[in-house]
């Protein structure tokens, strides 16, 4: 039997697509920028409040799996499951929920009611096609979700906090204020960043949160694996994956957030916990199937 998995030479691509990107903006970042600037880009605003969907897709999903399907044969074991996936399922919801309403862009009764359809639709579907997958390779898919999602998104956020890097809004609000490439960290603009602005997070810019909670997404490329009526669709989901991360990249280079290096960034660190741990699954899977075919 073939596995329907990604191909080792699109991965590689990615990575390279990825540098090369890094490397154009380490010289071009200000320029691209002042290009893109459309800070009232409708499109962009709504990926502003529902772009990270993906990060909460992959929360959510293993926490409604470790709560109601995944079950071991020790009592301690099962209790620690049902309690990490009420808390994982907890912040799923709570968390984007509040994001997008803080953003205000239209009611917040609407805020609320998009973000629930965009953190719930998509979730009951891969629960369903989830629905007779045995307990081992769930067992798999939830760790890959878990190291991928968590993993990626507490190095962005610690990197993010040791460069503290203006965001290119922030350098339109403040005269004050100095273009900072990536690799320069500069003492003097940390100085007068805490002198003249009291927002933090305009000071968050590499790398992109955002472009890290979308990459995510390349979580549910190896679903064919696990569902069979998903096989010949290997292809399309992986291409819709990558749009929608470059939909989403660029849309924070739109509205002034981020640089092309923090795009670029955010990405490679997301493909640096994925990739291993994607091919950790498909091996898992190959085993489970030697296994099975050992028994019999």
């Amino acid at each position: 039997m073939r596995l329907k998995i990604i191909p080792k030479q699109w991965l590689y691509s990615l990575v390279i697509a990825a540098l090369t990107a890094f490397a154009v903006g380490t010289f071009l970042d200000l320029p691209i920028n002042k290009m893109l600037y459309r800070p009232d880009s409708s499109w962009a605003s709504f990926l502003y409040a529902f772009g990270q969907a993906p990060i909460y897709w992959c929360l959510l999903t293993s926490g409604l799996l470790l709560t109601f399907k995944i079950r071991t044969r020790v009592f301690w074991k099962n209790a620690l499951y049902i309690l990490l996936g009420i808390l994982l399922s907890v912040f799923a919801v709570y968390h984007p929920v509040r994001y997008a309403m803080k953003l205000q862009i239209m009611s917040t009764y609407m805020v609320a009611v998009s973000a629930l359809i965009v953190l719930f639709l998509p979730v009951a579907a891969l629960i369903f096609l989830l629905r007779n997958v045995e307990q081992k390779r769930l067992q798999q898919f939830t760790v890959l979700m878990l190291v991928v999602s968590i993993g990626s998104f507490a190095a962005v956020s610690l990197i993010k906090v040791l460069f503290q890097r203006p965001r290119y809004i922030a350098l339109l609000k403040e005269p004050g204020l100095f273009f900072q490439p990536w690799w320069m960290i500069t003492e003097e603009n940390i100085i007068i960043s805490q002198k003249v602005l009291t927002e933090p997070d305009l000071f968050r810019s590499f790398p992109s949160g955002h472009t890290c909670s979308a990459a995510t997404i390349l979580c549910f490329t190896i679903l064919p694996l696990y569902c069979e009526p998903l096989a010949k669709s290997r292809n399309l989901l992986f291409i819709g994956s990558i749009g929608y991360i470059l939909l989403v990249a660029f849309s924070r280079m739109v509205l002034g957030y981020h640089f092309l290096t923090d795009v670029s960034a955010g990405f490679m660190i997301t493909l640096l916990f994925f990739i291993p741990a994607y091919y950790w699954t498909v091996n898992g899977y190959k085993k489970t199937l030697a296994l099975r075919v050992k028994s019999k």
